[in-house]
């Protein structure tokens, strides 16, 4: 249309559309109150689904044991990681024998795929606080030890790893609280662990950046 009529953007919409109604400015303040309204609305509910989510990356990091001597140290080892040159598995590191795997089938509503153990990495916000886990279902029957997830009633192959919390500015502290004049951060834990089982000497902190987000 604005090729044609030679008009500009706001003329070919009148063209098209008819001229823009003009509203009162009573009217132009209630719809304004009304989207802030609607905003504020969104708002809550996305933090209250974040705080929601915390809680329960929190649950499960606490009903999560030691990872020391478990199937996830197994998992690391058959990963080429080996915890002991490096002191031990870090605090960071946990294991949960039967987590259930889960999808959203509705708002606020889940749907049980699979029950099996994982290793459990808590994430840290920039408070240090625990703001959600990092899990890896395992199953040391595969060649990388990473379970294969099927949906029993889709058929589709899922992802072994899954985020849950927040993981906005946060990192999976390999090193814990050590502090330096130099990290090293990687993606994924095998990947920056791997990085660490290199350079065992260093002073560095070795921090994963959970994912490339």
């Amino acid at each position: 249309v604005q090729m044609v009529q030679g008009c500009g953007f706001v003329e070919a919409l009148d063209w098209l559309c008819g001229p823009k109604a003009e509203i009162s400015e009573a009217e132009r303040k209630k719809r304004a109150a009304k989207a802030a309204a609607d905003q504020k609305a969104r708002d809550q509910d996305a933090q209250r689904f974040r705080d929601n989510a915390v809680a329960a990356a929190r649950g499960i990091w606490r009903a999560s044991t030691k990872g020391a001597g478990s199937m996830a140290e197994a998992y690391l080892a058959r990963r080429g990681i080996d915890v002991a040159r490096l002191g031990g598995m870090p605090d960071c590191i946990r294991f949960h024998p039967a987590l259930a795997y889960t999808v959203p089938v509705s708002a606020g509503q889940w749907r049980t795929v699979m029950t099996g153990p994982a290793m459990v990495t808590l994430i840290r916000g920039p408070d240090g606080r625990g703001c959600g886990v990092h899990r890896t279902w395992l199953d040391m029957d595969q060649p990388k030890g990473k379970a294969r997830i099927v949906d029993p009633e889709t058929g589709e192959v899922l992802e072994s790893k899954k985020v849950l919390g927040s993981k906005k500015g946060g990192a999976i502290r390999l090193t814990g609280a050590r502090a330096g004049d130099v990290m090293i951060m990687g993606e994924g834990i095998e990947t920056t662990y791997s990085a660490w089982m290199a350079d065992t000497e260093s002073a560095a902190m070795f921090w994963v950046g959970v994912d490339k987000g």
